[in-house]
């Protein structure tokens, strides 16, 4: 697997996927894999964002805005959902990691790997 950053930004491919930002559209193998916008936006969050921890108030800030309020737990929702659309095994993520009392982390896949 690879993670590569593609075309100032625009275009992100990690593992069997490949998120494309201006097209809105995320493919595994090139089939479509269907994502709410919200789940998109955070997906985007954690691939612009590789190896770093972030909090739910910083994922809820940038996916849902300063003036919505959403709670913690509506946050893990998504997440899980979202797992579920792109990890192998959503009970053993390989690319969105919880870290206890912070929030979550998007590990790129080695590229050797």
């Amino acid at each position: 697997m690879r993670w590569a950053n593609i075309a100032n930004e625009n275009v992100y491919e990690f593992g069997e996927y490949r998120l494309d930002i201006p097209a809105r559209k995320l493919t595994r193998d090139g089939n479509e894999v269907k994502l709410s916008p919200k789940e998109f936006k955070l997906l985007e969050l954690f691939l612009k964002k590789p190896g770093r921890a972030l909090t739910r108030d910083e994922i809820l800030n940038a996916v849902w805005g300063y003036d919505c309020y959403v709670g913690p737990r509506s946050i893990d929702r998504f997440v899980t959902t979202l797992r579920n659309k792109i990890e192998p095994d959503p009970h053993k993520p390989t690319f969105i990691h919880t870290i206890r009392e912070i929030g979550y982390k998007f590990e790129p896949p080695e590229e050797n790997s």
